[in-house]
């Protein structure tokens, strides 16, 4: 999306503003959104994905909007992530498509998606497993996926190469695969370009080389890694 810098000025005082949509209301919402559709030539369409806006506590604040409008003005939504390991204990990493528009090619966990507006966690998790790795309940363990920790923030600001402003709350889910999960795998939504499976030694050393990580592979380890020091 190329934008002028009488634009990109605009959307940081929006920013500054909304404070991530804590100072949003309905009509503040409706006119903004409606003077970037028409300034950005972006219509709506059916089937637009929206995202609900929430408090740093990722309490809802009663609005939503579309993924690109809080991606371009900072609005703070709900990102969910899933950490898999084998039986053996072994970590599930995912490669991300090379065709991927934002940190392509770079490992990441398991899976990650964006909740939609009105998904539940639960249901965001389970939806991103069967999406891009083809796994269902009974590639799991009975346990399940189950939360680790509390919500934790993440936020980023890009200026380059192209204007992006990415505030979440995020969740991780951890799960532990049975072997008819692991012969199930499918990438059927172009999403994912392979997996690695790696010790939790192979992985420490990976971190150490973060170009070769997405950020929320980086972020999503240390929110692991501090639940697990806490819980022994």
């Amino acid at each position: 999306m190329n934008l002028s810098e009488s634009h990109r000025e605009a959307l940081r005082r929006l920013e500054a503003q909304w404070n991530g949509g804590d100072h949003l209301t309905p009509k503040q919402l409706q006119e903004a959104l409606d003077h970037w559709r028409a300034a950005l030539n972006r219509p709506a369409t059916p089937g637009e994905e929206c995202l609900d806006i929430v408090h740093k506590d990722d309490a809802p604040t009663g609005l939503s909007a579309p993924r690109w409008f809080c991606h371009l003005t900072g609005l703070r939504h709900r990102v969910v992530h899933i950490l898999l390991q084998t039986p053996q204990k072994w970590f599930m990493l995912q490669k991300r498509a090379r065709t991927k528009a934002d940190w392509p090619g770079l490992f990441d966990t398991s899976a990650a998606g964006h909740l939609k507006a009105g998904q539940s966690w639960q249901e965001a998790a389970s939806q991103e497993l069967a999406e891009e790795l083809g796994i269902t309940a009974t590639g799991l363990t009975p346990e399940g996926l189950t939360p680790v920790g509390g919500p934790y923030l993440r936020r980023e600001a890009l200026e380059t190469p192209k204007f992006f402003r990415n505030w979440q709350v995020n969740r991780l889910y951890h799960g532990t695969l049975t072997a008819q999960g692991l012969s199930e795998l499918t990438f059927a939504d172009g999403e994912v370009d392979a997996i690695l499976l790696c010790p939790r030694s192979e992985l420490e050393q990976l971190l150490k080389e973060p170009e070769r990580c997405s950020p929320g592979l980086l972020r999503d380890m240390q929110h692991h890694r501090a639940h697990t020091q806490q819980s022994h």
